[in-house]
C-alpha cells in the first residue's frame, strides 16, 4: 500500500478556508447591523420630535468556490418596529382674555314732536309818497291857466297871452262841482284877467297879485266851495279830465284847450 492511503482524512470544517471566509463575512454583517442599530436605539430615547431616518447597512458574503453552506445572519428589526415617543403639548401658560360686550344703549324716542320754529313774514318796505306841491297830471303843452285858491276863494287867471274860453269847463271834487259859465264873460276873458268866486260870509277880499282885472266876480254860500274838505279836484271840459289840482297847496297851473 501506499502512503497516501495510510494518512488519516481530517473532517473538521474550522480547517477548510471556505468556511473559514463564510464564518468571518457572517460576523462582519453581525457587527455592521450592530453598529447601525445603535445609533436608532439612542436616537428613540431621545425626546425630541423629529424622527432621524436609520442608515442599514448590508453586507453581502463574497460567492465560495464550492457548495459550502453559507452562514445567513437572522434579520434585525426594521426602523418601523422602533417605538415612537409621542410628546403631548403643555398647556399654556399665555392668560386668554375674555371680551364681554356691554349691551348697546337704544335711545328712546319721544311720541311728543320737536317744536316746529316758524319763520315771521317779511313785511314788504312801505314807500312813502312825497307831497307833490303841483298838478299829478303834466299837460303834454305849456299850461295857460292859473288857479289860485284858499279857504274862503278861488280864482281863474288868464295867462295864455291871449283871450281864454272856459265854455264847457267844470271844477269837480268829490265834495260838489262848479261850473264855468256861472261867470259872465266866461267864455272871453282877457289876458291878465280873472274870473273870481268868494264864500259871501267872508266879505270884501283883494285878489291875488297875478290877477290885474277882476273880470267877474260870484259870491257863493258855503256849500258851493268845492276845493275846501277834499284831498283833490278836477278840472274837467266835455266829460274829459284836463287836470288834477292838490288842495295842500293854493296854486295848479293847467292847460285848457280852446276851441
Amino acid at each position: 500500500m501506499s502512503e497516501a492511503n495510510n494518512t488519516p482524512h481530517n473532517n473538521n470544517p474550522l480547517t477548510n478556508p471556505q468556511v473559514l471566509a463564510a464564518l468571518v463575512t457572517g460576523i462582519l454583517t453581525l457587527v455592521a447591523a450592530f453598529v447601525g442599530i445603535v445609533p436608532i436605539l439612542i436616537q428613540a430615547n431621545q425626546a425630541t420630535a423629529t424622527q432621524t431616518p436609520t442608515h442599514t447597512y448590508t453586507f453581502t458574503p463574497q460567492p465560495s468556490a464550492t457548495d459550502t453552506p453559507t452562514v445567513t445572519p437572522e434579520s434585525l428589526p426594521s426602523a418601523t418596529d422602533t417605538p415612537i415617543v409621542t410628546l403631548e403639548p403643555l398647556p399654556s401658560s399665555t392668560p386668554t382674555m375674555t371680551v364681554e360686550l356691554l349691551p348697546s344703549i337704544t335711545p328712546m324716542l319721544s311720541d311728543t314732536p320737536a317744536p316746529t320754529q316758524q319763520s315771521e313774514p317779511t313785511l314788504p318796505p312801505t314807500t312813502i309818497p312825497e307831497a307833490t306841491p303841483t298838478l299829478a297830471s303834466v299837460p303834454t303843452t305849456p299850461p295857460n291857466t292859473l288857479l289860485i285858491y284858499d279857504d274862503v276863494a278861488f280864482t281863474v287867471v288868464n295867462a295864455s297871452g291871449a283871450t281864454l274860453s272856459l265854455q264847457g269847463v267844470r271844477f269837480r271834487s268829490g265834495s260838489n262841482e262848479f261850473r264855468a259859465n256861472q261867470w259872465a264873460n266866461a267864455d272871453s276873458i282877457p289876458n291878465n284877467n280873472c274870473v273870481r268866486m268868494r264864500d259871501a260870509a267872508a266879505g270884501a277880499r283883494t285878489p291875488p297879485a297875478e290877477c290885474r282885472n277882476l273880470l267877474s266876480l260870484l259870491e257863493v254860500g258855503g256849500s258851493a266851495l268845492f276845493w275846501l274838505n277834499t284831498p283833490s279836484f278836477e278840472v274837467v271840459k266835455r266829460g274829459e279830465v284836463l287836470a288834477v289840482c292838490s288842495t295842500d297847496t293854493d296854486r295848479c297851473a293847467v292847460y285848457i284847450p280852446q276851441g
